[in-house]
């Protein structure tokens, strides 16, 4: 028999609920709060996770930034390697 033992840190924890892009599709304004171990978790609209930021809204514009960021320095890198 194993014991999986789960210690997690409530205070880091927490949820965020995004919005559908049509307003037809949204179920609700308010949601329950979401509880870990008897714990409430806080509600965030954003957070950053490895270095982005999360948002609630359903767009990647931080890592379009990033992509095009890494591209031109590989530019950079291509023209002073091989010329």
């Amino acid at each position: 028999m194993v014991l999986l033992v789960l210690i997690c840190n409530t205070k880091k924890r927490v949820h965020i609920i995004s919005k559908p892009n049509s307003r037809d599709r949204w179920i609700s304004n308010g949601f329950p709060a979401v509880t870990w171990n008897y714990c409430k978790l806080s509600y965030v609209s954003k957070f950053t996770y490895l270095g982005h930021v999360i948002t609630g809204v359903l767009n990647d514009d931080d890592t379009k930034r990033e992509i095009t960021y890494l591209f031109g320095r590989n530019n950079m890198l291509i023209s002073r390697f091989y010329k």
